[in-house]
């Protein structure tokens, strides 16, 4: 009897292990799509208006350069989201008006933070309630040369800058898809944050430990 139950608390670990590997892997996905729908959402912005949102110079945004100073960008907060989503919270909304003034919904998130301003974020939990690592980052070819230099993220201190050809850079903070390396005794150790952008070619393997 006792041998028939260890093979069955056996069976049911390997079990649970795949399971969590596939919660996480369905994961990693979503966050790779979800940065494919906001460049194809800031795509349609362009396309509608005939110019990126940095190049509006709103006030209410805290914009930030790109590696080389040619480009700008943002950190997509809560308000922001909103006008892209095409929602308006009324009265004297300066940033809705001059960011989207015909109210068009060109995205619709589907996860916010619990705390800070309640900005979207990927589908990993932040790790505490001060940590906006998770949030969305953005950068627009505003010089028009159709690169963009991203620079290092300081939240994923493994990335580096990169320079990439396209109008559109959206990138987020994911726990690491691998091992960073094994302890003595063969112990996997989790990998640290790294940077997910929309324009990696997104590796299908199935991550291993990750905190």
């Amino acid at each position: 009897m006792l041998i028939v139950i260890g093979i069955i608390a056996v069976l049911l670990g390997l079990l649970y292990g795949a399971l969590e590997r596939a919660r996480k892997f369905s994961r990693y996905t979503i966050a790779y799509s979800e940065l494919k729908q906001i460049q194809a959402a800031f795509e349609q912005y362009y396309a509608h208006y005939g110019v990126w949102p940095a190049q509006t110079n709103n006030p209410s945004i805290t914009f930030f350069d790109s590696e080389d100073g040619e480009d700008a960008g943002f950190e997509i907060t809560r308000e922001i989201a909103d006008a892209l989503q095409g929602v308006s919270k009324g009265g004297n909304d300066t940033l809705f008006h001059d960011f989207n003034p015909d109210g068009i919904p060109f995205i619709e998130f589907t996860q916010f933070e619990d705390s800070h301003d309640h900005a979207p974020r990927n589908p990993f939990k932040p790790t505490n309630s001060e940590d906006t690592s998770r949030r969305f980052m953005v950068l627009f070819d505003t010089s028009g040369n159709h690169q963009i230099y991203v620079p290092a993220d300081d939240k994923a201190p493994g990335s580096e800058a990169t320079n990439i050809v396209a109008n559109v850079a959206v990138w987020t903070v994911v726990p690491g898809l691998r091992s960073a390396q094994t302890a003595q005794g063969g112990t996997p150790q989790p990998a640290g944050d790294m940077r997910l952008g929309s324009w990696d070619a997104f590796n299908f393997q199935r991550p291993a430990q990750s905190q």
